[in-house]
């Protein structure tokens, strides 16, 4: 593949992530452990949205670790708490599982890390291959030349995918974004829109032509194609993705329009969207 097509779902996230005038976002880790005590997932009922946001609210230490554990629960969880007329709370308690329940976070708190560097980063001075290795666990880099995704790369990918429909849902509801739990919105926002840059790839045929409405594990493998070019150096007539740039549209709406779902995350977050635009 063309390195070029990495290179761009990498510098889309720092890109729309040049957190200069929000600082304070990174001063921690986003998914940082918080609360005492064990917590027993066998004690709530996990059908119950009112339950698991009970749980989560209490921030037991293994509260995320068990659901991780037990996919069933897990699965039955997000249900409940995603479930036809979900409150926008409930939507982002969601998505916070998604992501923290995989590898999703580890790339989550990885990419705070290196923000500065990808944000500086352009053109030759780009190295998809070190940048990947920065952000990736070493659990999944050190099966870099499996001939598929591995297993805990492809639910990275979905817990990417499944809180990106879920943060976008409250985007475009108009409504404040609320805060995961444990932080603030400006996480939200920020979580958001890492998955948000993950959502914009588009797998494509060995032709080049885009696949519509791609399924989870299509998404993951042109990824996983990507990054195994990546960290080979090699580059081939073609790209096993494409990037849906319109969801990082950075201009301001006209009166009475909709803006794109990465120009509301960045308000939220307390950035001008059209300072990026201009860059």
């Amino acid at each position: 593949m063309k390195k070029t097509a990495l290179s761009a779902a990498l510098l889309a996230i720092a890109s729309a992530l040049v957190l200069s005038s929000c600082d304070a976002m990174f001063n921690t880790n986003v998914f940082k452990s918080a609360g005492l005590g064990q917590y027993n997932i066998a004690n709530t009922d996990m059908s119950s949205a009112s339950s698991v946001s009970a749980a989560a609210a209490n921030s037991p230490t293994n509260f995320y670790s068990q659901l991780a554990s037990d996919p069933t629960k897990k699965s039955t969880a997000i249900a409940a708490l995603t479930a036809p007329g979900a409150s926008n709370d409930n939507l982002v308690l969601a998505a916070t599982i998604q992501i923290k329940t995989t590898d999703a976070g580890t790339v989550v708190d990885n990419i705070a890390s290196q923000l500065p560097t990808l944000a500086k980063a352009s053109g030759s001075s780009f190295n998809p291959a070190t940048a990947i290795s920065a952000i990736l666990p070493a659990t999944i880099t050190a099966q870099i030349s499996s001939p598929t995704p591995p297993a805990a790369f492809n639910d990275m990918v979905a817990g990417f995918l499944g809180a990106s429909s879920n943060i976008t849902t409250v985007v475009n509801s108009g409504a404040t974004l609320p805060a995961v739990p444990g932080g603030t919105n400006q996480d939200t926002a920020y979580i958001g829109l890492v998955s948000l840059a993950v959502s914009a790839i588009q797998p494509t045929t060995t032709s080049g032509a885009v696949i519509p409405n791609p399924t989870p594990s299509q998404v993951s493998t042109a990824l996983w194609q990507a990054v195994q070019s990546s960290q080979a150096g090699t580059t081939t007539t073609t790209t096993p993705f494409a990037i849906n740039t319109t969801v990082f549209d950075m201009t301001a709406p006209a009166p009475g329009a909709q803006p794109s779902t990465a120009y509301s995350l960045l308000n939220t977050a307390g950035i001008d969207p059209t300072k990026l635009a201009a860059k």
